[in-house]
């Protein structure tokens, strides 16, 4: 009786660390949304000012076009690397589920 009791507790004791981690992941997904968010949106601002600057300086030089691809390259960099975090996390929270 008293061995059944532990595992019960062992069992108790994991299910609320899991859940608690559950917890966390979500903490962190809901992070992870809103920064890409920001990101995705702070973005298309820059891409508008570069537009802008663009077609006020029609003779954009090689040098400030590849700066700007440069800068968009870094940009998705970034986003690939939260969605693969993201992915993890959702992948995570499945397995704990189990």
């Amino acid at each position: 009786m008293q061995e059944l009791e532990q595992s019960i507790q062992k069992v108790d004791a994991k299910i609320h660390h899991t859940e608690a981690t559950l917890k966390d992941l979500r903490k962190l997904q809901d992070q992870i949304s809103t920064k890409t968010a920001e990101r995705s949106t702070l973005f298309k601002e820059q891409q508008k000012q570069y537009a802008a600057l663009a077609e006020e300086n029609e003779g954009l030089s090689l040098h400030s076009r590849s700066s700007i691809k440069f800068v968009s390259v870094i940009f998705f960099h970034s986003l690939s690397v939260s969605f693969l975090i993201l992915l993890l996390l959702i992948i995570m929270s499945a397995l704990l589920s189990l």
